[in-house]
Parts: structure tokens; C-alpha cells; sequence
């Protein structure tokens, strides 16, 4: 079974998780062992619930990504791969987002985790 863990809530912006390695967010390699070049800055960060992927600063990316809570196109649609957008269960984002820290960013005050995804 694959688990998956939010390291990260950083209100009202985005969480992020991927860290399969350590579950903190210190990490993040590619599932197949290796990170891997940015692909296209097409997808924009333009509402809630767009995925995109982490680069923590070396202009590559791993298996870190992130989910947006609003739009944050100045922020990252230069350095983060739009991938995907969440189209149902924004609730779910918002039950989400009440997990971190009253102000700022943080881990999340309860385990947050994405159970057995599967692969599209």
C-alpha cells in the first residue's frame, strides 16, 4: 500500500506533500530513483485545487507537489509544472487547510495522508 503525507499547510496558499522518502518534506526523489526536468509552464496556478510539482531550488523536480487553495499564478507559474486540477471534493481541500497552523505554514496538527493512489 502506497501512503502518501501532507508535510505542509501553509494557509490560506497551498499543502504540499510527496516526501515518500522521509514524510517531512525534506526529500523527494522521483518514483523511478531520479529527479527529472521541468516540462512545460503551460497550465496555469489560476483557482483552488491545481497540482503542481515542488522544486526545492535546484530547477528540478521530484516527487513533492503541491495543491493549490486559490489562485497563485505570480508565485509559481514560472518555477512550478501545473499537472492537474482537483475538480471535485474542494471541501475536502478546505477540511484540509483547517489542519494547519492558525497563521503561516506549518505540518499539519493531525496526520494527513493520501491512502493506496493508484496511478492515472
Amino acid at each position: 500500500m502506497i501512503t502518501i503525507a501532507f508535510n505542509t499547510i501553509f494557509k490560506p496558499f497551498m499543502f504540499q506533500g510527496g516526501d515518500f522518502i522521509n514524510g517531512d518534506g525534506t526529500c523527494g526523489e522521483g518514483i523511478y530513483g531520479e529527479r527529472f526536468d521541468k516540462e512545460s509552464f503551460a497550465a496555469k496556478h489560476d483557482s483552488p485545487g491545481i497540482l503542481s510539482t515542488v522544486d526545492n531550488g535546484s530547477g528540478v523536480d521530484g516527487s513533492q507537489f503541491r495543491i493549490t487553495l486559490c489562485a497563485w499564478p505570480n508565485v509559481f507559474d514560472s518555477v512550478s509544472v501545473a499537472f492537474g486540477k482537483i475538480v471535485q471534493g474542494i471541501d475536502i481541500l478546505n477540511a484540509i487547510e483547517k489542519e494547519g497552523p492558525e497563521t503561516g505554514y506549518g505540518a499539519p496538527k493531525k496526520n494527513v495522508v493520501i491512502i493506496d493512489c493508484g496511478q492515472l
